[in-house]
């Protein structure tokens, strides 16, 4: 309500992302009042604006990720980084595009350069964290997972993964906790949340606690491919009791 309206231009989701930031500067309206205005608030590098061409390169390479062709598409990322340098989504989606391609190396570079120009980008960190999980760095993976989390504390997809993190690291409490705190949508978007809490809780010896999430699971994704271990799970449980 204190701020003028603003329209920015056109921008792309690339289907790689898992979360996507665009920003905006925008104006205080006139203080008819003479009240205090706010002082202007510190803004993102990410923020600059982005020459045409270089969106347009990145509009490219987005098309050419869709379509699986992971060569045209970190040609395109890299002319829009060429283009402008400090461009961090260009930098992220690249880093995709690298993984596609099978070079992880070049990828987790990408990722590290798209978080340095832009602390804010939360998709980067999981990206990168999703990296090194495939690569069993599962400390690193955590602590990237924790930086998303500051940025997003209630982002579904991030709260599982790092859920998953730590229940393969050991720490099973940590795991619970996250993969409870999944669930506050209608429908639930991530039920395999529930497995891994119930995974977890099992391995605890809660009985009453893994069976109740089990259920939870069968009943919101009864075709996931975790559900036949489920349901063998849950016939155990009911043989102990």
């Amino acid at each position: 309500m204190t701020i003028e309206e603003q329209t920015t231009s056109a921008f792309f989701i690339n289907t790689g992302e898992s979360s996507h930031t665009e920003w905006v500067r925008v104006q205080p309206k006139p203080d008819a009042n003479n009240s205090q205005v706010p002082p202007t608030a510190t803004v993102s590098q990410a923020s600059l604006k982005v020459p045409k061409k270089a969106s347009k390169e990145l509009d490219r390479g987005g098309e050419a990720f869709q379509q699986g062709d992971w060569k045209a598409a970190v040609e395109h990322y890299e002319k829009a980084i060429a283009l402008y340098p400090e461009y961090a989504v260009a930098y992220n989606n690249l880093g995709s595009a690298y993984v596609k391609s099978g070079d992880y190396d070049k990828a987790r570079e990408s990722y590290e350069k798209a978080v340095g120009i832009d602390s804010h980008l939360a998709s980067a960190y999981v990206n990168l964290a999703r990296l090194l999980q495939v690569q069993k760095r599962l400390p690193e993976a955590e602590e990237q997972l924790s930086k998303a989390l500051a940025l997003e504390p209630t982002q579904p997809e991030t709260l599982t993964m790092l859920a998953l993190v730590q229940f393969r690291e050991g720490k099973l409490d940590e795991a619970i906790a996250n993969a409870r705190k999944v669930h506050s949508g209608d429908p639930d978007p991530y039920p395999v949340a529930h497995y891994i809490a119930a995974v977890a809780l099992q391995a605890k010896q809660d009985q009453a606690g893994a069976q109740a999430e089990y259920e939870l699971f069968l009943k919101e994704s009864p075709n996931d491919p975790n559900a036949p271990r489920a349901r063998a799970a849950l016939k155990e449980l009911g043989k102990s009791r």
